[in-house]
């Protein structure tokens, strides 16, 4: 049986892409932050222009601010999970080249 090269291998960059993508979804509470105060700017923009006559209004932007920010908030650990993994997965690499 005989077993074909193709060369030398190339490292893989999967765990480079993880680190990347953890990375920006650490961002995500920063993110969900800022969505929360644009919505609650904007409601209280509602209650100054009409007053708390229309509550759907001021419940549509409030809405949106939980919302936003409850989002944010689960990128998080998703973010530091693939981080996490990534770093571990580059070092695993760095190791087997060294080897």
């Amino acid at each position: 049986m005989t077993t074909r090269s193709t060369g030398p291998t190339r490292p893989k960059k999967t765990p480079a892409v993880l680190v990347v993508l953890g990375s920006i979804l650490s961002f995500g509470p920063v993110l969900g932050i800022l969505c929360t105060i644009i919505a609650m700017v904007s409601a209280f923009q509602t209650i100054g222009g009409q007053g708390v006559e229309k509550p759907e209004a001021l419940a549509e932007e409030m809405g949106f601010a939980l919302t936003s920010t409850a989002i944010g908030i689960l990128l998080l650990p998703i973010g530091v999970i693939l981080l996490v993994i990534g770093i571990r997965g580059m070092i695993k690499q760095q190791k087997r080249e060294e080897n």
